[in-house]
Parts: structure tokens; C-alpha cells; sequence
């Protein structure tokens, strides 16, 4: 009776069924209720001791851990989250998301994103913190976003000592290479006296082998500069045609050395893109060197294609393919295939990743497809742009830095009146001459590495960072100045007309078109009529 009556107390009468209770069912009704209750209480029992071990492991990790609801309430925060939130400045939990890189990868999640990766260093303190985020979802939906905040000040630190040690060696490394390869050159032009043939033959085996150290060599500091973020590219509209014919041409007799056949098709208009020279011709000299070296017969094409939004290059060869097993790690660091014993070299295996890199540099997008013993295919893609485009681009990538840290940013753009008038009466080649002296012109009046010319067809824009627009106006009045010396020396001086305009943030506007439409508005021609 005692029993029965803590079970009624504790819950049991509204476990038992009513229906058909009669007095004869009634205790064991009661005990059912019983055990399913005991059930739930141990149920109970291993959750709280699954959340107790959960806080307990989350409490003494190393690494800061935070989760944000969608609305920004702080669900969970670790002791160590607290104490990096301290060094950066937040006073209380709910002040969280006035850490911008907190804020910017809080925003980047509830956007549909997947991960999120910001680093913060403290110059101050010299710490470096990485912030990793990711969603947090119950039944696929997104509940909210949990942040992980990690010290990575040993790692930068191993880092940059392995970074500094491999740029002091290579650049070393350079300067007796160099030195070699010049004397080389001048015994192979017979400058001190004649050479035999046996002669000749050992100098080019030396000539070839300093080459060989010399592209090991800068494919070494390219990595380091990639893994250390120092890779810089110089953009300016270029066309990928004209870079695709020049490399070709300088592999041609290679190619027609073992035998192979090197082919460009391309269409017959320029393929624009936004990049640096240099930067994509390593790109395609990368792609063609490996096909030719593991091509041991047929040949290699290279093959450019436009479309709507991006331009397509292909470099396919019909040499000894990959193997699928290899294929997951085709652009990986000091990845070698193939080295059969019919190559005459091997590389560092860095070429590759290298070229992947620089790909993904310019927004672009690398893959591969190989048959093994049939060939390969390597296609990668870039994007299209025009003159207004890439403006623009480099507008908001500048635009958006100095609003960052809170400074003035000022745009300036030059354009040349009625150019098609003056490339009809001098010609393109003296008008294109204008155009770079003109360029050159600019870039010696400006007097700070952080601030750019952009050469577009017609027009030039100089970009001012961290510049007010008062200081703008005293630059544009020096370009002026430079301009009115160098319409002097100019043949038809009074065909050559040029207008200034000039913007700045926050004055006039905050997002890049509209300091483009505000610079193009107040443009003024600099030589009036008559001057």
C-alpha cells in the first residue's frame, strides 16, 4: 500500500491508461507505470551526465569555443574564449559582435556558408589568433553559429623563421648561379678563344643544369611567398592570346626536339581578362612544360575558348596520363607521378601547386582529366572583364581596405579626349607610345607605393589610399603641372586633350560606383582653348 501510494504521489496516475480501469488492474497498471517511469528517470540520469561531461570538456579545453544563437545570444562561451576575448577588447559577452572579425564571420555563416576563417594579430601583444566558424544545425536547419578561437602565435612564428631561412638561402643561392651562367655564356660565344665541339657539348650540359637549379630555385620562393601571403600580382587588363602565343613560341623547339607537335588554337579577338602578365604566362609555361616532358610522342595542344563569363584554357597532351589513385593529389606540394625512366629531369614537385595557386590568385578555377596511358587534359578557367570592370574591382578592393580602418580614400580619373581621332591622324603605334608615357608620367608624380594607375583603353584612374580628397586635389594639381611640360614636347600638341575628375571617400559616396560616377561627373578639361 505504502508503494502504491509514493508511485501515485510521484507521478504513476498519469502514466496508468484510464480506460477500462477496473479495481483488479489497478496495482499492476500502477507497476507498469512504474518501470516505464524508472525508465525515464535513468534516462534522464544519462543525459544530464552526458551534458555534465560535455561542459566539463568544453570548459577545459585549450582552444576558445562560443556559440551564437541566429540571434545573436551567447549559448555557450569556454573559459578560454573569454580569456582571447579579453586581449581583444571585449568587455562583456554581449559585446561580441563589435569584434568586426566575429561580426564578419557571424554574417558569413547566417549566409549559408559553411566555414569561415579570420586571423587577428596583435601587434602589441605580437599574438596571433585564428578564428574558425562553422553552423550549428538541428535537423538541417541552421540553429545558430559556433566559433572555435585557437593561439597560432608558435605556428606563425616556426613558419616565418622556415619562410625567412628559404628566401636568405634561394636569393644566396641566385647570385652565384648567376654569375656561373654569364661566364658560361661568354666561353660558349668563344669571347676568350675558340672551343671544340667536345667542349661545346660539356658547357651546354653545365648551361642546362644552372637552368634547372635556377627554375628549382624560384619554384622554392614562390611557394614560400604563396604559404606567407606575400605573393603579390601586378594586374592590368591583359590579353590571354597574345600571352598563350609568346609561350608557345618559346616551346616550339623543344617540342620539335623529341619529336612533338605544338599547337595554340585560339579565336582571332583578344581574350581580356584582369591579371598579371608575368604571373599567367608562368601559368601556361608551367601546363606546357609538364605535358611536353611527359609526352614521349604525339604532341601537346593548347586550346582558348570564350564564353559568357569566364575565358577557358586547355593545355592536352597525348602523353602517359595519370592514374586515378594519383589524381586526388595532382596539385599537392612535392607531388611526383610518372617518373618513368624514359624522363630526362625531374622536378621539385611544386610546379603544380604553384600553378593552382596563381590560378585561384586571379579568380580563377584549375582541374585536370587524364586517361592513364591515353594522355591528359588540363583546364583552367578565368575570369572575363572589361575596362569598367576591372575598375570598379580595384576601386572596392582599395575602397573597402581604407573603410577597414577607418581613412579616407580618393579616386582620380584621367581621360584622354578623342582618342580615335588622334590614333586616325598619328597612328595606333604614336598614340599607344602616349599612353605609356603618359602612365609613366603619373607614377612618378605620385610619391607612395600604395598608390596605384590603372590603364584602361582611353582613360587612366589613380587610386589615393588613406588620402583625403584636399590632398587629392594637390596631386591632381602636380599631374597637371607634369601634363602642361609634357604637351610641350608633344608632336601635335593641340590634339591632345585631357580631362581630370576627382572623388573621394566620405565625401562623395562610400561605395566605388558611385565615386567613379561622381569623378566622371566633375571631370574638367586641364588645356582650355588657346593654352
Amino acid at each position: 500500500t505504502e508503494l502504491i501510494q509514493q508511485l501515485l504521489r510521484n507521478g504513476a496516475w498519469a502514466c496508468i491508461p484510464r480506460e477500462r480501469l477496473t479495481a483488479e488492474t489497478l496495482v499492476h497498471e500502477i507497476m507498469n507505470a512504474y518501470q516505464v517511469i524508472k525508465m525515464r528517470m535513468e534516462g534522464f540520469s544519462l543525459k544530464q551526465s552526458y551534458i555534465r561531461q560535455m561542459e566539463a570538456m568544453v570548459g577545459s579545453m585549450l582552444e576558445g569555443v562560443i556559440m551564437l544563437d541566429r540571434y545573436t545570444n551567447v549559448v555557450v562561451i569556454n573559459p578560454a574564449a573569454k580569456r582571447f576575448l579579453d586581449l581583444l577588447g571585449a568587455e562583456k559577452e554581449t559585446s561580441l559582435l563589435e569584434i568586426k572579425e566575429i561580426n564578419e564571420l557571424f554574417d558569413f555563416i547566417i549566409k549559408g556558408e559553411e566555414c569561415g576563417i579570420k586571423e587577428i594579430e596583435l601587434e602589441d601583444r605580437n599574438i596571433f589568433l585564428r578564428l574558425e566558424a562553422s553552423p550549428v544545425k538541428e535537423q538541417k536547419e541552421l540553429i545558430g553559429v559556433v566559433i572555435l578561437i585557437r593561439d597560432v602565435t608558435t605556428e606563425k612564428k616556426v613558419d616565418k623563421m622556415k619562410n625567412d631561412f628559404i628566401s636568405v638561402v634561394s636569393h644566396e643561392l641566385r647570385t652565384p648561379l648567376t654569375t656561373m651562367k654569364e661566364f658560361i655564356s661568354i666561353l660558349l660565344d668563344e669571347i676568350p678563344g675558340k672551343i671544340n665541339a667536345e667542349q661545346r657539348e660539356y658547357l651546354q650540359i653545365v648551361k642546362s643544369n644552372i637552368d634547372r637549379l635556377a627554375r628549382i630555385i624560384n619554384e622554392i620562393l614562390d611557394i614560400a611567398k604563396i604559404e606567407s601571403g606575400k605573393m603579390r600580382i601586378e594586374r592590368e587588363l591583359v590579353d590571354i592570346v597574345e600571352i598563350a602565343e609568346t609561350v608557345v613560341k618559346t616551346f616550339k623547339p623543344m617540342a620539335e626536339e623529341r619529336g612533338l607537335y605544338l599547337e595554340l588554337s585560339a579565336p582571332s579577338h583578344p581574350l581580356i581578362t584582369y591579371g598579371d602578365r608575368d604571373r599567367l604566362a608562368q601559368i601556361f609555361t608551367n601546363l606546357i612544360h609538364n605535358a611536353i616532358k611527359f609526352t614521349p610522342q604525339g604532341g601537346v595542344k593548347v586550346v582558348l575558348k570564350d564564353s559568357d563569363k569566364e575565358l577557358i584554357a586547355e593545355v592536352i597532351d597525348t602523353g602517359i596520363g595519370i592514374s586515378q589513385d594519383n589524381m586526388p593529389k595532382l596539385f599537392m606540394k612535392f607531388q611526383q607521378f610518372n617518373s618513368d625512366a624514359h624522363l630526362k629531369e625531374s622536378g621539385t614537385g611544386l610546379g603544380l601547386s604553384i600553378t593552382k595557386h596563381l590560378v585561384e590568385l586571379h579568380k580563377g578555377k584549375i582541374w585536370a582529366e587524364s586517361e592513364y596511358g591515353k594522355g591528359s587534359r588540363f583546364i583552367f578557367t578565368l575570369p572575363k572583364y572589361t575596362h569598367q570592370q576591372a575598375l570598379l574591382e580595384l576601386c572596392a578592393e582599395n575602397l573597402h581596405n581604407c573603410i577597414l580602418v577607418d581613412k579616407s580614400f580618393s579616386l582620380l580619373v584621367i581621360e584622354i579626349v578623342d582618342i580615335q581621332f588622334m590614333e586616325k591622324h598619328l597612328g595606333e603605334e604614336k598614340v599607344a607610345k602616349l599612353k605609356k608615357n603618359l602612365e609613366l608620367i603619373f607614377k612618378k608624380v605620385l610619391r607612395r607605393n600604395e598608390d596605384l594607375v590603372f590603364k584602361g583603353k582611353d582613360n587612366f584612374a589613380i587610386l589615393l589610399n588613406m588620402t583625403p580628397k584636399e590632398n587629392a586635389l594637390v596631386v591632381k594639381g602636380r599631374i597637371v603641372q607634369a601634363l602642361y611640360d609634357f604637351r610641350k614636347t608633344f608632336e601635335r600638341p593641340e590634339m591632345l586633350k585631357i580631362r581630370i575628375g576627382v572623388a573621394g571617400y566620405p565625401e562623395d559616396g562610400s561605395r566605388e560606383e558611385e565615386l567613379l560616377d561622381k569623378a566622371q561627373a566633375n571631370a574638367e578639361n586641364i588645356f582650355p582653348e588657346g593654352r
